[in-house]
């Protein structure tokens, strides 16, 4: 089984080889491919658009010949028109430049995965050449850009003691 819960990228699905990925990658990867699929054609979003009237996604194409039939979204039990919004210059959708980079993510991981050994996470040799942080801003913090941290605008640290390490260990 070569691509086993993935289809192939010419069906609008991401490949994902045997061996590539844990069972546990392997199914965190499935439940982001679920979150990425269009409600209609039931693939991967192509050209991801979001309805302005409830915030639902489709693809471009689905929702635009959808809508030569139906004036209400298609999401079950929403209902919501899928009406002008904004006057002449508005629409009821908007392409989502967010979204279709999550979509592109996902493509970039699974083409990491892919070119990795088998059963890479297995090695006792794993090397990591570069460690990546996404600084977590919490209430009573800002993110300072200049020192490239966080600051803390708390007079207390009672915050700090609360907040768990995910990188240590």
């Amino acid at each position: 089984m070569a691509n086993a819960g993935f289809e192939n990228a010419s069906s609008s699905r991401i490949a994902l080889h045997e061996g590539k990925a844990s069972n546990g990658m392997r199914k965190t990867l499935e439940d982001l491919m679920n979150i990425l699929q269009c409600p209609l054609c039931h693939q991967i979003f192509k050209r991801p658009t979001t309805l302005a009237s409830c915030g639902h996604s489709f693809c471009e194409v689905c929702i635009d010949d959808y809508n030569c039939i139906h004036s209400t979204c298609p999401a079950t039990g929403c209902g919501m028109p899928m009406s002008i919004v904004g006057g002449g210059r508005g629409s009821f959708r908007k392409v989502n430049p967010q979204l279709a980079q999550c979509v592109e993510s996902m493509q970039l991981v699974c083409q990491g995965l892919n070119q990795a050994p088998d059963e890479w996470w297995k090695s006792n040799d794993l090397v990591i050449t570069q460690s990546l942080t996404c600084p977590t801003v919490e209430h009573g913090t800002s993110y300072d850009d200049t020192n490239k941290g966080l600051s803390y605008d708390s007079d207390s640290d009672s915050d700090m003691e609360n907040m768990i390490d995910l990188q240590s260990g």
